[in-house]
């Protein structure tokens, strides 16, 4: 098989995998708005820290200077729409 084919089922048992373990979460604890965004909220701080750990890792460094201007501009001018 190809690279992009494993990449692109390795895609898809992940995405699927995520889809069904947060339903499952959000199912377990009462179904409710609010157990809804605290399950996001986990979901998005572990993969937060798990892609922190991969770049510390591989000794990537912090941007900084305009690369971190321009991205934080970008998160602004998105999140007031």
């Amino acid at each position: 098989m190809q690279g992009n084919v494993l990449l692109a089922l390795a895609a898809a048992l992940l995405w699927g995998g995520g889809d069904f373990s947060g339903g499952m979460g959000v199912k377990t604890v009462g179904g409710t708005i609010g157990g809804a965004l605290r399950i996001v909220l986990l979901s998005h701080l572990t993969s937060f820290s798990v892609l922190l750990g991969i770049a510390w890792l591989r000794g990537d460094v912090f941007p900084h200077g305009a690369v971190l201007a321009w991205g934080l501009a970008a998160v602004l001018r998105v999140d007031s729409r």
